[in-house]
């Protein structure tokens, strides 16, 4: 019986250790006595993280539509990420009835004014995902907060009307997704 049982808890002991990930908590239960010390370890496991934050409408009055560039911050605590566009209207500004006014571009750019790197242009015939390799965030941000003064990124907005439209408001949303590659 004894021999049954020492085989049990060796069992039980494997499977436990076997289910756990990562490191084995280690802990020390004291001993009886007129004080007694015990310890354990805490562990922490963090994953992949990211943010985008310090993002700002984009407003045109036509028929000013000259380009407009804005700073933008991505944070992630992973050397690199995959960045999506998405829109609701496929890059197309659309009234509340559905009808077309104008399409644009949208460029992002390594740092914040635009003058960076282009890291894609996303049209309504290429808006693929891409993976992005992380910039450092100034100092002056917070990505916890959601705190953006300086943008690490920056996204530039170029509308195109279409002709013969007609007076209203035109809109679209755009989604910028950041995750894991």
């Amino acid at each position: 019986m004894k021999m049954f049982k020492t085989l049990a808890l060796g069992a039980a002991v494997s499977v436990g250790l076997l289910a756990t990930s990562g490191a084995i908590a280690a802990t020390n239960d004291g001993d009886l006595g007129s004080t007694s010390t015990g310890t354990f370890d805490i562990n922490l496991t963090v994953g992949n993280l990211y943010r985008v934050f310090g993002l700002t409408p984009f407003t045109f009055t036509a028929p000013n539509l000259a380009a407009q560039t804005k700073p933008i911050c991505i944070y992630s605590n992973a050397a690199k990420f995959n960045l999506d566009i998405d829109t609701t209207n496929t890059f197309e500004l659309q009234n509340t009835a559905g009808t077309p006014g104008g399409t644009y571009v949208i460029d992002i750019n390594e740092g914040n004014n635009g003058a960076g790197d282009l890291v894609k242009q996303w049209t309504a015939s290429n808006h693929t995902a891409l993976d992005v390799d992380t910039l450092a965030l100034d100092a002056t941000n917070d990505e916890v907060l959601g705190t953006c003064s300086v943008g690490n990124f920056s996204v530039k907005v170029t509308p195109t009307l279409e002709t013969n439209i007609a007076a209203d408001s035109y809109t679209d949303q755009v989604t910028l997704i950041v995750k894991a590659i």
